[in-house]
C-alpha cells in the first residue's frame, strides 16, 4: 500500500467523493494545449493554478477545507513520483504538504515532509523561511493548540524531540518543543520528566520561561524522596 492510499484508507469516512465547492481548478484536460514539456511542469503549474484561486477565499476555514479537497487530485501523480528511486524539487510535493499541515491532515504532511527535507526543497513562492524551519514552526503549532485544547500530541512530540537531537537547527525551536514536553509532563505530575524538558527548553532558549513551574516540580521532587526517606527509616527502625 502506498503513502497515498494510506492516507485514503485512513481518511475513508471523509466523504471521498467530495469536491472542491469554490475552487474547481484546471484539469489535465485543460492543460493539454498548453505545451509544458514534463509531467512535473504541467503539474506545477496546475497546482499553482488552484493555489492562485484558493487565494480568492476570503475565510482561512473555508480556504483549509477547499486545500482538504483539492489534495486528492494531486495523489496520482505523487505516487507516480514517490515510486522512483529518483528524487529531485518538487513543487507539487510541497504545495500538497503545505495544503496538508493547513487542513490539519498531520499524518500525510509529515510524510511528505520526510521527503522534502530529505532535498532540502523549496517552500512555495512568498514563504520566508526555509522548509525545515516551517515544517518545525508549523507542527510546533499544531501540537500546542492540541495541548490547549486537552488533547494528546503523542507520537508526534516525542518524534520530534527525538528527531531534534542530532539536528541543525535554531535553538529556539528545540526549546519550544521542550518547553511544550515539560508541560504536558507538568500536568500529568511527572515530575522529574517536567524537570528534565523544562531545564533543557531553558538552556536552549533564556526567554522560556518556564521558571516557576520548573521549581514547583523540583520541590515536588524534594517532597517524595523524603517521603521515600522517612519509609525507609521506618522500615528500618521496625
Amino acid at each position: 500500500m502506498n503513502l497515498m492510499q494510506k492516507h485514503q484508507k485512513k481518511c475513508a469516512d471523509c466523504a471521498p467523493t467530495a469536491q472542491p465547492k469554490k475552487v474547481m481548478g484546471t484539469s489535465k484536460q485543460d492543460m493539454k494545449g498548453l505545451g509544458l514539456a514534463t509531467e512535473l511542469e504541467r503539474q506545477t503549474k496546475l497546482i499553482q493554478t488552484d493555489a492562485l484561486l484558493l487565494k480568492s477565499i476570503m475565510s482561512h476555514e473555508q480556504r483549509d477545507k477547499e486545500k482538504a479537497l483539492l489534495i486528492p487530485k494531486y495523489e496520482s501523480y505523487l505516487d507516480s513520483y514517490l515510486s522512483q528511486e529518483k528524487r529531485h524539487k518538487n513543487p507539487v510535493l510541497v504545495q500538497v504538504m503545505v495544503w496538508a499541515f493547513d487542513s490539519k491532515q498531520i499524518d500525510l504532511a509529515l510524510n511528505l515532509a520526510k521527503y522534502a527535507l530529505d532535498i532540502n526543497d523549496d517552500l512555495p513562492e512568498g514563504y520566508k523561511s526555509n522548509i525545515q524551519e516551517w515544517v518545525l514552526d508549523t507542527l510546533h503549532d499544531y501540537l500546542e493548540e492540541e495541548y490547549k485544547a486537552g488533547r494528546t500530541s503523542e507520537p508526534y512530540l516525542s518524534d520530534t524531540i527525538q528527531f531534534l537531537v542530532d539536528l541543525d537547527t535554531f535553538d529556539q525551536i528545540k526549546s519550544k518543543f521542550h518547553k511544550l514536553a515539560g508541560h504536558y509532563a507538568y500536568d500529568s505530575e511527572e515530575w522529574q520528566k517536567t524537570v528534565d524538558h523544562y531545564l533543557l527548553a531553558e538552556k536552549f532558549s533564556s526567554k522560556a520561561q518556564v521558571k516557576t513551574k520548573r521549581e514547583h516540580a523540583e520541590k515536588q521532587l524534594e517532597k517524595l524522596a523524603e517521603a521515600n526517606e522517612a519509609k525507609t527509616n521506618e522500615a528500618g527502625a521496625s
